[in-house]
């Protein structure tokens, strides 16, 4: 298996991707994390349906939604809010309400908007995504604050495998279960977390 780019960690999105130049992500000898990328999304032809919209959350209904151990400056909850926001990344597939998760992406995350981006286009076209869900081997996580007061984390997960039926249950694509380590760069911003970027990388 090839060294994975940031969108490869949503892998549904392969399914409607018609073009993509990336940069693999990593952690440099200075120990500063880079991870980069770009990439252009089309949907499919069928016609889009809007969706209903989402009141935006307030911060004690973020913090209510949020796991305890996260509301901290440290290791432990920066491990503790990269675990929480990469299974979210997949699972807003599945309740089609990113709020807590979009509230959490800063706006400069590829990897968020890449997410968010698919979402809309599965919405729009009414698709059904079974599967995609995450694994976290939280044994084997590392992490630590930067110099520019960023803190990174690295994080094995295991991608189940995935499923995308349209509108009518016709099967679309298949995708098999992948493991890869996700590097995630976050800040704290007290008392919440938030993503700058995302990458990945083989396990």
């Amino acid at each position: 298996m090839g060294a994975k780019t940031l969108l490869t960690t949503i892998a549904v999105v392969s399914m409607l991707l018609t073009a993509c130049t990336s940069a693999d992500a990593g952690i440099s000898a200075s120990g500063e994390a880079s991870p980069t990328a770009s990439e252009t999304l089309t949907p499919p032809s069928p016609t889009p349906t809007p969706s209903p919209s989402l009141t935006p959350l307030t911060d004690e209904e973020l913090e209510a939604a949020l796991p305890d151990e996260v509301f901290y400056e440290s290791l432990p909850a920066a491990i503790a809010f990269a675990n929480f926001f990469i299974k979210e990344s997949y699972a807003i597939l599945q309740s089609r309400d990113p709020r807590v998760y979009e509230a959490v992406s800063r706006d400069s995350c590829t990897f968020c908007r890449s997410s968010l981006e698919y979402l809309n286009v599965v919405e729009d076209n009414q698709y059904d995504v079974q599967g995609a869900t995450v694994t976290t081997d939280l044994t084997r996580s590392t992490g630590g604050l930067q110099n520019d007061d960023k803190w990174w984390v690295t994080i094995p997960i295991e991608l189940a495998a995935t499923k995308l039926y349209d509108a009518e249950g016709a099967l679309l694509e298949t995708h098999d279960t992948e493991a890869v380590t996700v590097t995630f760069v976050l800040e704290y911003e007290d008392p919440f977390w938030s993503a700058v970027e995302v990458g990945v990388s083989d396990s």
